[in-house]
């Protein structure tokens, strides 16, 4: 037995003793810092009259961005998604798949509605070596938008809101 503990303890000062005098270290690589990216999604109309009682809207991402879940689920974690003025958000999801945010159902807290502007804010990751702009996020055509006013009314449709209720997405970047 003493054998082996003599042979492993000159290994061990035969590998201590490598590398320390030339060049030949392995070269350290480093990979940019993962950011995040926080996205508002907003409502925008020049009707001042407008109050909402519900949004639904789909929006695919960017490419080289994701959204945490719950463990096991599309469910999109309460820790990077939250309600903005009295907005209370129901049964989100992201299916990354198709790279889609879906925040199908946003509700008052309050019975008297919630104001047009910020309903929600998203924590998204981005890729490490991706940048973002801002306008990639702007831009970004939703796949469906819906805001509904009182007793179900379509405030997209110019008839029901003059000028009809839009949407309006932008991110900030950490």
């Amino acid at each position: 037995m003493s054998k082996l503990y003599a042979y492993l303890l000159a290994l061990i000062v035969l590998l201590l003793g490598c590398g320390g005098g030339g060049g030949g270290g392995a070269a350290v690589v480093t990979t940019p810092a993962q950011k995040t990216a926080t996205v508002e999604f907003a409502t925008t109309t020049t009707n001042t009259g407008v109050v909402l009682k519900a949004v639904y809207i789909v929006v695919r991402l960017p490419a080289g961005v994701t959204v945490a879940t719950k463990p096991g689920t599309t469910e999109i974690s309460d820790v990077v998604l939250k309600g903005v003025n009295s907005a209370q958000l129901q049964s989100s999801s992201y299916i990354a798949a198709d790279n889609e945010v879906r925040i199908p159902v946003i509700t008052s807290t309050i019975i008297s509605g919630f104001p047009v502007g910020v309903f929600a804010r998203l924590t998204c990751d981005v890729a490490p070596g991706k940048t973002m702009t801002e306008s990639q996020f702007s831009s970004l055509t939703p796949v469906v938008f819906q805001a509904t006013g009182a007793n179900g009314v379509d405030l997209t449709d110019p008839v029901n809101s003059n000028p009809p209720v839009a949407p309006k997405i932008s991110a900030t970047f950490n």
